[in-house]
């Protein structure tokens, strides 16, 4: 039995293998993974990327998961960076149940951490006894960001904090995302990010970074999400130009080609063309030669090298 020269690589999660878990436990509930326009396979990944590139192991609390149908929760039980996933109660009573079975059933990372509580401010007490924990707070954006539970609310009891606003459209027809963008511009101690404007390849995103001023790991995640897909799309172009110039140097080289094969014929019916225009020429000066050449003229001695050069010109072509 042999052994591999280069350690195994560790599998590295896509977007489709973090959403194939939402989209499961949907089927499972009988419901469709697309059953709401504001949380989407986009949404999902960064919060697992959040989760993947965080200061450290996180303590999420999930006040978000009746809107999403609990596919945000899904996301973070099936990451092991998740030590702690806290979550509101839910109109469907039943929805706790069914995400704790099927985390148990489908072998999840975190599976064993999910914990209901009864409002936000247990939640940050429990974060406060567990400063080793980075609290990471995922947030529906039809709260108001001002009120007791809203995003503002809560980072500035928890200003370590990190707060994604799930569902926050685009400005010209979302009120939610207006509002939230609004009342972080009149905050002197919140700063936000939205994450479709980060990179292109995120345009479809809705959702919305919020940290404190003074919180440093925030613009350092931005920039490393950024990085991760400004990257994909500098790839993708050093490809497409790879290609384009493998395809151009392909043309370049059958039109050259062609063009040596129409030197060749062009070379081959160069002489008797030249010869087939002497031979008229010649003939014609012949039946005039008194004309244009008399004897003894300069003409006549021109006509004569003309003679000797179509001699020489046969001879080659033969």
């Amino acid at each position: 039995m042999t052994t591999p020269s280069t350690p195994r690589l560790p599998k590295i999660a896509t977007l489709d293998s973090v959403w194939s878990s939402v989209a499961e436990f949907a089927a499972r509930r009988g419901a469709s993974p697309s059953q709401t326009d504001r949380f989407g396979p986009l949404d999902a990944y960064l919060i697992h990327l959040f989760l993947e590139f965080g200061p450290g192991p996180a303590l999420v609390i999930d006040l978000a998961w009746a809107t999403t149908g609990a596919g945000s929760s899904v996301v973070c039980l099936a990451n092991d960076r998740t030590c702690r996933l806290l979550v509101e109660p839910s109109d469907q009573a039943e929805l706790p149940g069914l995400l704790t079975n099927y985390a148990l059933d489908a072998a999840l990372a975190a599976a064993r951490t999910l914990q209901p509580i009864s409002q936000a401010d247990e939640a940050l007490a429990v974060a406060r006894r567990r400063p080793h924990e980075k609290p990471l707070i995922l947030v529906d954006a039809q709260r108001s960001p001002l009120a007791a539970d809203g995003p503002l609310a809560i980072l500035q009891d928890a200003p370590e904090a990190l707060i994604l606003v799930l569902g926050a459209g685009r400005l010209d027809t979302c009120t939610a995302a207006n509002q939230l963008v609004a009342a972080c511009l009149d905050s002197a101690e919140a700063r936000f990010w939205r994450l479709s404007e980060v990179s292109a390849s995120l345009h479809g995103a809705q959702t919305v970074l919020l940290a404190h001023r003074d919180n440093s790991h925030a613009p350092a995640l931005v920039r490393q999400i950024e990085d991760l897909f400004t990257t994909n799309f500098d790839y993708l172009d050093a490809l497409h130009k790879a290609c384009m110039y493998t395809v151009n140097r392909a043309i370049a080289e059958r039109l050259e080609r062609e063009v040596e094969q129409l030197k060749h014929t062009v070379k081959r019916l160069e002489t008797p063309l030249i010869l087939q225009t002497y031979r008229r020429v010649t003939g014609f000066a012949r039946r005039h030669r008194k004309l244009l050449a008399p004897p003894g003229s300069s003409r006549e001695a021109a006509a004569l090298r003309l003679v000797a050069a179509r001699r020489q010109l046969r001879k080659t072509a033969a």
